[in-house]
């Protein structure tokens, strides 16, 4: 018996025995999954230029991917089971581009067109060095295409006609718009910029005012729309015109109520424009009443008196929303230094702190750039000198800045305005030597300094008008002196076309 049972387990033991074996064996390797290529982009390039390949069973490791073009191994950028990223080895040349991953391989159905790598595209100088829109300039350099469309030519941002083209000198016209800008030649991937600027002009002459000719009138600029008028010409004038710059157009509209108004006070409050009197009518006709106009309704409305002295030739800016009148002269000639701020919500006006200058400023000019307002250049006293100096005020105190640089005149009647941080004077006339200015000068803030620029193109005048549209100024009309008189032309300032330095 126990013979039968040692014998059962022996046989159940030899059993699992073998059962074990079995299970021990090792599971068969599965198949390799084979590599294949679908597409590639692009389908030529130079050296060096990034191919995305499209297929199957790449690995997402780069380096267990081996990519050649022809003979030649490509260094790879990305990768993922389903794309390559890779490069045009150095020493390709056009043929078909081939994969391997582990034991399995695949090969583009297509060949790969490899480029010969273009020169380097160089300029060596241009000529003119300024001119207006259509100018042809004549670019030389090297590497340029003989074809015009394969040389794409820009001032800056904007794109110019290539007009003539060799390998070494292309001739393009300054395209409608440019600025003063440096110019770039692109041909292929291959981009070269001009180490000097082409300079525009910054003035431009437009169309006359069709108004009359004057000096010392008013404007106003509300809602990108100006408003022009008023002042002496062929008379005292009283008729006022909007331009609007975008279509370039003039429209009379309400004029000022009375019998015309020389050298008023103005500025513009919450998109409303208020006047203060000058010299009506004629000599010795002198008013203090004040006035707002609507550009919505075109309607002048009456407001309560000015409570100061009556004045002409004063100078007027708004500041932190509210309006400032600064010094002119009486109807005794008196020259005045005070200063009066009008609150438009409740229609007041409050005397501040004088101007500066113990002798009283008239004719001076002003302007604001980011909330600070500046005053300076004007008459002095009773007439015999004008000055140089300005000052910046903060709606209570006035502090000295620098003076216009000392190689410029001291002038009264002159016009200043702000364009994107920088404040600008220019015109006048210089008391001391009866002269008319023509020249022109920009303030930094930052530095505290005024460096000329280009003169006014035409000629020197005192009590012209100035405003400014679109980061553009707009200066004309005024007293060119002697038999030349009150003018009409109008000239575009653009502070985009001064180069830097």
């Amino acid at each position: 018996m126990k013979k039968a049972i040692l014998a059962s387990i022996f046989i159940l033991a030899l059993l699992l025995y073998i059962s074990c074996d079995k299970d021990d064996d090792p599971t068969p390797d599965p198949e390799p999954q084979e590599v294949e290529i679908t597409s590639f982009s692009p389908t030529s390039g130079t050296v060096g230029t990034e191919v995305t390949i499209n297929g199957k069973n790449f690995s997402s490791a780069k380096e267990e991917n081996n990519v050649t073009f022809g003979s030649f191994k490509a260094p790879v950028v990305e990768a993922s089971p389903i794309k390559l990223v890779v490069q045009v080895p150095t020493n390709a040349v056009t043929g078909k581009i081939t994969i391997t991953v582990g034991s399995s391989s695949a090969t583009s159905a297509t060949n790969f067109e490899v480029l010969e790598t273009a020169e380097p595209v160089s300029i060596t100088g241009f000529a003119p060095k300024n001119g207006d829109f259509e100018t042809i300039v004549t670019i030389d350099g090297s590497n340029f295409s003989e074809t015009l469309a394969e040389n794409i030519v820009k001032f800056g941002e904007i794109q110019a006609e290539v007009t003539g083209a060799t390998t070494s000198k292309l001739n393009v016209k300054v395209p409608n718009g440019a600025n003063t800008t440096l110019i770039s030649v692109t041909v292929g991937e291959n981009t070269a910029e001009t180490q000097e600027y082409f300079k525009l002009p910054i003035w431009r002459k437009l169309d006359d005012f069709p108004g009359t000719a004057r000096r010392s009138a008013f404007s106003s600029v509300v809602d990108g729309i100006a408003y022009v008028g008023m002042g002496i010409g062929d008379g005292n004038l009283y008729d006022i015109r909007s331009y609007d710059y975008i279509t370039n157009t003039w429209q009379e509209v309400a004029p000022y109520p009375g019998e015309g108004n020389i050298a008023p006070a103005e500025f513009v409050v919450d998109g409303t424009t208020y006047v203060l009197d000058g010299l009506l009518g004629g000599e010795g006709l002198w008013s203090n009443e004040f006035r707002s106009y609507d550009v919505e309704t075109n309607e002048w409305t009456d407001l309560q008196d000015f409570p100061g002295l009556v004045r002409y030739r004063a100078t007027s800016f708004t500041y932190q929303e509210r309006g400032y009148v600064v010094g002119g002269l009486t109807d005794t000639n008196t020259s005045l230094a005070d200063v009066w701020e009008y609150n438009n919500n409740d229609g007041t006006w409050i005397e501040k702190q004088s101007y500066p200058q113990p002798d009283g400023i008239y004719d001076a000019t002003s302007f604001v750039i980011d909330g600070q307002a500046y005053m300076g250049t004007g008459g002095l006293g009773t007439g015999s000198e004008s000055s140089s100096h300005f000052y910046k005020f903060d709606g209570t105190n006035w502090t000295a800045i620098a003076n216009l640089p000392q190689s410029a005149y001291s002038r009264s009647g002159a016009v200043g305005f702000a364009i994107n941080g920088k404040g600008y004077v220019g015109l006048g006339r210089n008391h001391e030597n009866y002269l008319y200015l023509q020249d022109f000068y920009e303030y930094d803030p930052v530095a505290n300094s005024w460096t000329r620029l280009d003169d006014f193109p035409s000629h020197g005048r005192s009590s012209a008008t100035a405003f400014v549209l679109d980061g553009k100024a707009y200066v004309g009309l005024g007293d060119a002196g002697g038999d030349l008189d009150e003018q009409q032309d109008i000239y575009l300032f653009d502070p985009a076309n001064i180069a830097p330095e």
